[in-house]
């Protein structure tokens, strides 16, 4: 916030699975790792919420896990929309930090029809793909809102300006998870 307001801060999570949905535990605060009073403190809460989660009935973890089962058909049926929704080129810039990546840029395609509310907002985008030259997966995603963008009617627009950054990293052998995500407004 540019007028005396409290800046964001910025936090790192660890995103564990208890009982078939995820959990963020954060692991770090600005770029440092907790102090160790507040990592006891993250490590209660992980404690409280694996009792809490033992402790749910059958209904109460049918309706948990099917939340974020539709969260994350969702999250993939926006992914699926990007090719469709973008034309693609190599760019000539060199990945900054990163020469074992390929840079892509896209730009919106021509008469590109959303299948999803949420995929209107791609319309108004330009995107920017570093993708990993020896797995051939994304590590960055950056996003930047061109023009406005009405997802719910008069009740919420994207506006001009507005940049996403998502990065993923493997945390196994061909399993790659969110690692750190931004947005602007």
């Amino acid at each position: 916030n540019s007028e005396g307001g409290a800046q964001p801060t910025r936090k790192t999570y660890e995103v564990l699975m208890i009982d078939g949905s995820p959990y963020m535990k954060m692991i770090a605060e600005e770029g440092r790792e907790l102090s160790p009073m507040a990592a006891r403190e993250e490590e209660q809460k992980y404690q409280r919420e694996i009792a809490k989660r033992r402790r749910e009935s059958p209904h109460e973890r049918q309706k948990r896990i099917a939340k974020f089962a539709e969260e994350r058909d969702r999250d993939h049926t926006f992914l699926a929309e990007i090719p469709k929704a973008f034309v693609f080129r190599m760019s000539n810039q060199r990945p900054p930090e990163n020469d074992a990546a390929w840079l892509l840029e896209g730009t919106p395609k021509p008469g590109y029809t959303p299948s999803t509310r949420e995929g209107k907002v791609l319309a108004g985008m330009n995107v920017k793909f570093w993708i990993d030259k020896a797995t051939c997966q994304w590590l960055r995603i950056e996003a930047e809102v061109q023009h406005p963008v009405s997802i719910y009617g008069l009740f919420a627009k994207v506006g001009p300006g507005t940049k996403f950054t998502l990065e993923q990293a493997p945390v196994a052998p061909d399993v790659w998870l969110p690692k750190h995500f931004t947005v602007h407004v």
